[in-house]
């Protein structure tokens, strides 16, 4: 390797400089202290990380940094056995030093040979790169249930440029919202409603519901109440909201939603659905208590992927919002008798698979 340019094993004692070379990477938007958080959440606090995983790599040149990619630990099951998971994260590289890009991910690759390796936010280029090395694709298309609860944010906007008032537009749109979702919701049996609250964090429920729960996929994440709370609740930049729904005072299931804004709408998109098997009543429940939830906090658009056909169908049922197909696409790298395990019947990916909401 040129002398000049060494790639270093990244320690706590790189965060500052890491963190800096990341806020003033080309078109970057997100300051210093967005890094920082970011790099306790993905090591530090993160349950999963432990004493010798490789938290990333960078590139150092003439002492400066020019380039980095990050590796986050999860805890997954693969093949009914409960591993650690790589996913790696924020592969960046001045184009000065792009010759060195390689090296940088082909670290990754190996310190992840005896599990799986997951890219989940891929952008083009680094697309066609990982397609070269034997990454294969793991399709996340499919149908997802969108219901437009208003248009409040996009035309408050409008609505203050031409100088008009806001505050009681607001409150008519607001009742609008509510009289819309009381309507849609009219088409459930609220008879079969089961109890569903919002949690700020999850509990010992969580960890029994995990336990009689864990063996119904051969491959999905790991669902830990500490593990839930780290990824919900460690990092205030991805805003993220929690509802459990009970029955007989037992928690049967759960939705994790994650609040993000796409130009002027303000989605809540469901990033992770897990109950227990029959669960037709509990989707149902989490989807009206969501609704409301969404109402009330003044979002434009829910968000329901279709993870697997039971929830397609139970969605179908009330009728409630459009079907639309969208194409997503992620990309793993194993060992073949890991990827030989890996089918549609046998497992269960979500939306917060890889690194995404982290």
């Amino acid at each position: 390797m040129n002398e000049r340019k060494t790639i270093y094993v990244v320690t706590e004692d790189d965060y500052l400089d890491l963190s800096l070379f990341l806020a003033n990477f080309p078109n970057e938007t997100r300051n210093q202290d967005f890094w920082l958080r970011r790099f306790r959440l993905w090591w530090d606090n993160n349950p999963s990380f432990s004493d010798g995983f490789l938290r990333g790599w960078f590139l150092r040149e003439y002492e400066k940094i020019t380039g980095f990619i990050g590796c986050i630990p999860s805890s997954f099951v693969l093949n009914n056995l409960e591993i650690v998971a790589y996913s790696g994260t924020t592969w960046r590289v001045l184009e000065k030093s792009r010759n060195q890009s390689m090296n940088l991910f082909s670290n990754l690759i190996k310190a992840s040979k005896k599990s799986i390796l997951f890219d989940t936010t891929p952008n083009s280029v680094a697309e066609n790169i990982i397609t070269q090395m034997g990454f294969k694709t793991l399709s996340l298309t499919g149908t997802r249930t969108v219901i437009r609860i208003s248009y409040n944010n996009i035309l408050e906007a409008v609505y203050r440029k031409l100088k008009f008032k806001v505050r009681l537009l607001s409150k008519l749109l607001v009742l609008s919202a509510q009289f819309v979702t009381e309507l849609r919701l009219s088409r459930f049996d609220k008879s079969k409603l089961l109890h569903v609250r919002e949690l700020e964090r999850a509990d010992y429920q969580f960890d029994q519901l995990w336990e009689t729960t864990k063996s119904l996929y051969s491959n999905t994440h790991v669902r830990t109440s500490k593990i839930i709370n780290w990824y919900c609740f460690s990092n205030s930049s991805f805003e993220k909201k929690l509802f459990g729904c009970y029955e007989d005072n037992k928690l049967a299931g759960y939705m994790i939603f994650e609040k993000r804004k796409f130009h002027r709408i303000m989605a809540f998109e469901c990033i992770d659905l897990w109950c227990v098997s029959n669960s037709r009543n509990i989707i149902l429940s989490l989807l009206a208590f969501a609704m409301r939830y969404a109402t009330k906090n003044v979002c434009d658009t829910i968000i329901f992927p279709h993870y697997n056909d039971e929830i397609r169908r139970t969605y179908e049922s009330i009728g409630v919002g459009k079907f639309n197909v969208f194409k997503r696409k992620a990309y793993y790298k194993a060992k073949s008798d890991i990827i030989d395990a890996i089918t549609n019947e046998n497992t269960y990916f979500v939306r917060s698979l890889g690194d995404v909401g982290l």
